[in-house]
């Protein structure tokens, strides 16, 4: 059942008692369910700090077990929410922070999404459990003008932890031009990943061996020139391979990758 959780430093008797009454319909409207599908749980006098300022009113948010998350809708729940604090108790969409945990299915193509340092109040968003994460056709406004690189630290400030249940992630399409060797560390369960039709110019004979179920990999429509040997080394699972539409320099370092093939 989904579940809103909210804390705030906003002391009990200033919440109004019909808050939750009012907050819960809400819900019901942007997520297009039924009003007793929802339970939601709001705590006052809570400790609530960011960037070091506690005295201003501030709050927290978890809303879990939602299911599936369409392109764009994060944001519009995090604004209808935001707007309803600020309305209700009087905290300031800025210092309003909202977490979805617990989605089966999470699809942000053709909406913004941070990824360089890029970020909205309104659009903070985590998964825990997630099993499907498309970020295809994203939002150039939030990207950087160049070519930009998908690097393990960025993921690990998503919390690397919460991917390690993603069977399914698409990130073709998005002008990345390099991959650190342990970025898809952890994600041990993914099944399929697509990062074709971008720009990576290498990979590194590591970056894919920390996928056992791995069973199917489009590289093809990048620029790659070669394939390091032992590139593919431990993908046990893997059914289909693409690497068509690249730059690949047939010589005798790729003699390794014909024999993996025969």
């Amino acid at each position: 059942m989904p579940c809103l959780k909210i804390l705030t430093n906003i002391p009990k008797s200033q919440i109004p008692r019909d808050f939750v009454d009012k907050i819960i319909p809400l819900l019901a409207k942007v997520l297009k369910k039924p009003e007793n599908k929802f339970t939601c749980v709001i705590s006052g006098d809570c400790y609530i700090s960011f960037a070091g300022e506690s005295k201003s009113p501030g709050a927290t948010a978890t809303l879990e077990s939602i299911g599936n998350l369409g392109p764009n809708e994060n944001r519009v729940i995090a604004k209808e929410l935001s707007d309803f604090m600020e309305k209700e108790i009087g905290v300031n969409r800025d210092r309003f922070f909202l977490t979805f945990y617990d989605l089966s299915s999470y699809n942000v193509a053709k909406c913004g999404v941070t990824v360089e340092g890029a970020s909205e109040s309104q659009n903070n968003t985590k998964e825990r459990r997630p099993l499907q994460q498309d970020l295809r056709h994203s939002a150039r406004s939030v990207y950087p003008p160049a070519p930009f690189a998908l690097l393990a630290t960025q993921r690990q400030s998503a919390q690397g932890a919460a991917f390690r249940r993603l069977k399914y992630l698409y990130l073709y399409r998005n002008r990345i031009q390099h991959i650190d060797s342990d970025v898809f560390q952890d994600m041990i369960h993914l099944e399929q990943l697509y990062l074709h039709a971008n720009e990576i110019h290498q990979i590194e004979p590591e970056t894919f061996s920390h996928l056992p179920r791995l069973e199917r990999l489009y590289l093809h429509n990048n620029h790659l020139k070669r394939i390091p040997p032992g590139s593919f080394r431990g993908l046990e699972n893997l059914r289909k391979l693409r690497l068509d539409s690249n730059a690949l320099i047939c010589d005798c370092s790729m003699l390794w990758f014909v024999r993996m093939l025969s």
